[in-house]
């Protein structure tokens, strides 16, 4: 994957190499989250000197018992012999260093890297303090890397920081997470070298993972749909050396979803919200105002894929106790009762939340929310929820898929729900179940069985005199004008229209619309433009409700349909 969006951090690290080529050497700071692309930046750094530069790289090793200097003996190889022999003392070795950096010749100064400065033993902290109290005279650029969320306050790397943060030869950089751009930037990389797409949203990635270049990197090179093992393993390593409330608190935060409220948590935390600090100081969880959040989604899914079942049931419980008690997004409840196996409770919340989403336009959160409720209606059977109930959210299921282009979905669950009010002999329920039937198989291009079901729901309607009837009407017409019969459309739509006028205002209105827009686009379909234009623009009767804005348009897209032209199906 390419370096990108470090086009003037490896400017600045190239114009520090320039003055230490000059005899002012710097020591500088390179400061990131972990995953963040520390070692990809110096690594590039350093590439790109060499030639110009005798080159060194070390690292501080995160064992529990760090070796001392460690970085030092890494990049001895790049320093003259003698630097460190056997029998010198830490002094003596931190003098020679810096005298070895002294005399570098200028065509030839020195680039060397210390990695992890987060995990350094105390002595080589103790000599990065040495040299940046005189790198100012040498020939050397010494870069430091080091996470910010691991120097918490009171830690020798913060002290270091501070004291040397005055020093003439000091410098920081600081490395931002990616953004949107550069995320897509990599996806589209990803996709060239699979010679296909990538079935990535990259805004949706960048979101959880935060632009971190290791999470970006690493989802693309895996499961998209999961975390990927090293992300996980990463994530995880930094929780274990937390102490147990700090954990357990992570795993609250964790399950409560996307963020959690601070008054929650306090709540919730046998310890109270000081058990969140050294999560909060690691970065591990942000606060986002009075919320706290994961710094990145995938850590979040890492924590919360790690919780044991049952403590993950019982955490999901809790939540819902206290979230219910708040009068919480329906959504959120849904999710919660669901996760906590409790189906009663799916049952209150879940077509709630459907119904919500689907007022608001969140039409496939909408259909989810149903099949949930489905899932637990299912599982709970007829003796808790009533066969009514279930055909219920069986019909507002299809009507949530037939809205997203599911139809295949939608007609799998309004048959469902048809025979359900079959066997309790609900006459309107399976005649618009019918009708609804037909048109959903227009849609899935099965002509002949819309044409059959469509004559089903008016045998079963008929006599009914009812706004379902004169639904099924409409649609007769429909059918009619899609398939070019002058004739049938103007019957059925007559019929329709009929009826209609015996309706109610609100019932009267929606299908005097529907049944026009079916006349209209066939009279222009049939050559009559002013007729049919005549009845795609008729304004309802003073009083009434004003006719939808877009009926004629509907129209048209119906005559494009007729001639052929692409349309949707919503």
């Amino acid at each position: 994957m390419p370096l990108l969006e470090r086009r003037e951090q490896l400017r600045a690290v190239a114009g520090y190499l320039d003055e230490a080529a000059a005899g002012l050497g710097r020591l500088v700071f390179v400061s990131g989250e972990a995953g963040i692309g520390k070692t990809s930046f110096v690594t590039t750094a350093a590439a790109a000197a060499t030639g110009r530069a005798r080159v060194g790289i070390g690292a501080c090793d995160g064992s529990a018992t760090p070796a001392p200097l460690a970085p030092l003996r890494d990049v001895l190889p790049a320093l003259p012999a003698g630097v460190w022999s056997e029998d010198a003392s830490r002094q003596d070795v931190f003098v020679r260093v810096v005298d070895a950096l002294r005399v570098a010749p200028p065509d030839e100064p020195y680039l060397l890297v210390v990695e992890d400065a987060h995990w350094a033993d105390e002595a080589t902290l103790d000599l990065l303090r040495h040299l940046a109290r005189r790198i100012h005279g040498c020939r050397a650029l010494i870069l430091v890397t080091y996470r910010p969320e691991d120097t918490h306050a009171g830690s020798a790397l913060r002290i270091l920081l501070g004291d040397t943060a005055s020093a003439g030869g000091t410098r920081r950089i600081d490395l931002p997470a990616l953004s949107p751009a550069a995320v897509a930037t990599l996806v589209a990389e990803r996709a060239r070298e699979m010679s296909g797409s990538v079935a990535l949203d990259p805004v949706q990635l960048h979101d959880v993972t935060g632009g971190n270049a290791f999470f970006v990197t690493e989802v693309l090179a895996g499961d998209p749909s999961g975390v990927p093992p090293t992300v996980r393993d990463a994530v995880l390593a930094r929780v274990a050396r937390l102490p147990e409330p700090a954990r357990r608190a992570l795993e609250i935060v964790a399950l409560a979803g996307s963020r959690v409220e601070s008054d929650l948590l306090e709540e919730l935390l046998a310890d109270g919200l000081p058990a969140i600090d050294e999560p909060l100081s690691r970065g591990l969880l942000v606060p986002t105002g009075h919320d706290i959040t994961f710094r990145h989604e995938l850590g979040r899914l890492a924590v919360a894929g790690e919780v044991p079942a049952g403590r993950r049931i019982h955490i999901h419980r809790r939540l819902l106790t206290a979230l219910e008690a708040r009068g919480a997004d329906p959504a959120r409840l849904a999710h919660h009762a669901d996760a906590a196996g409790l189906g009663r409770s799916v049952l209150v919340h879940a077509p709630e939340a459907g119904a919500r989403a689907s007022r608001l336009g969140a039409h496939r959160e909408a259909a989810e929310q149903y099949r949930r409720a489905l899932h637990h209606a299912e599982a709970l059977g007829e003796k808790e929820v009533p066969p009514e109930r279930h055909a219920d959210l069986l019909w507002a299921l299809g009507y949530e898929l037939y809205l997203t282009d599911h139809i295949d979905g939608a007609i799998e669950a309004v048959e469902a729900a048809r025979r359900i009010w079959d066997r309790a002999e609900a006459t309107v329920r399976v005649g618009d179940a019918w009708r609804c039937l037909s048109r959903l198989s227009w849609f899935a291009g099965h002509n002949h069985d819309a044409e059959s079901q469509a004559r089903t729901a008016i045998d079963v309607l008929e006599g009914t005199a009812t706004y379902e009837l004169a639904l099924a009407y409409s649609n007769r017409a429909q059918l009619r004008m899609l398939a070019n019969d002058l004739a049938g459309t103007r019957e059925w739509a007559g019929r329709s229209l009929e009826l209609a006028a015996s309706l109610p205002e609100d019932q009267h209105t929606m299908v005097r619309v529907h049944a026009l827009n079916n006349l209209g686009a066939m009279e222009i379909a049939a050559g009559d433009f002013a007729a049919g234009t005549r009845l795609l623009d008729e304004q309802p009767a003073p009083g009434s409700r004003p006719r939808p804005a877009r009926a004629r348009r509907t129209g048209l897209l119906q005559l494009g349909v007729l001639r052929g032209a692409p349309t949707s199906a919503r």
